[in-house]
């Protein structure tokens, strides 16, 4: 998904993406390049829990009730393109869901921004890094009481954001360039330029500026 992200960047395929994504390269490489530690870990005999997971998880699919928080629309995504899969069928690890979750609170605020003129950009980005934190401990949070903190491997995140955040990226160059704003914003604030690797060598760690914010 990377490539294709790239890809579109490299045709100028959707406007602000050269500028952005660019530049961003070796810092999206390296948080893909974290999950080669996880397959080492595998191959090493480690594990990689999977479990039946949403395929589809943002905020739109939450609505409040009087009871509580429900999620809705127990599907897929179609873009993962798990043809033939039904409902209850997709196994993942629950990092999947949760990086895109978080980038879709992200997205909220960039919506938000957009309203205002992008006027606000300053404050959305410091609601979306209070709010992804307090996301994150709380999903922590509940793992823990339910004795269930293995659920979540959280080494997986930093690889599953970029490859959400590209996907958004593809996604809006091929059907919906009016929303390249939010992933770009997302991008922008979230991942920094770093210096490109040698030729021939790849980041093996993601850069502290890729971590998800530390919980207060």
């Amino acid at each position: 998904m990377l490539d294709r992200a790239i890809d579109v960047a490299e045709r100028d395929a959707l406007e602000g993406a050269r500028e952005v994504l660019l530049p961003r390269v070796p810092a999206l490489r390296a948080a893909v390049d974290s999950l080669l530690e996880v397959a080492g870990s595998v191959d090493g005999g480690g594990l990689v829990m999977v479990q039946r997971v949403h395929g589809d998880l943002h905020v739109g699919q939450l609505l409040r009730w009087p009871g509580g928080i429900a999620v809705i629309d127990f599907h897929p995504q179609p873009a993962i393109g798990f043809a033939g899969l039904s409902v209850g069928q997709l196994l993942q690890p629950a990092a999947r869901d949760l990086a895109r979750l978080l980038r879709s609170v992200d997205h909220a605020g960039r919506v938000a921004d957009k309203s205002s003129g992008f006027t606000s950009t300053v404050e959305v980005d410091r609601w979306s890094e209070q709010a992804r934190a307090t996301l994150l401990r709380e999903y922590r949070a509940e793992l823990t009481a339910a004795g269930r903190p293995e659920l979540l491997d959280e080494r997986l995140m930093a690889a599953f954001e970029a490859e959400q955040l590209c996907r958004e990226i593809v996604y809006a160059s091929e059907h919906l360039p009016s929303w390249a704003y939010a992933p770009l914003g997302g991008l922008w604030q979230h991942y920094p330029v770093l210096a490109r690797p040698e030729p021939g060598r790849r980041g093996r760690h993601a850069d502290a500026g890729l971590q998800l914010p530390v919980p207060r």
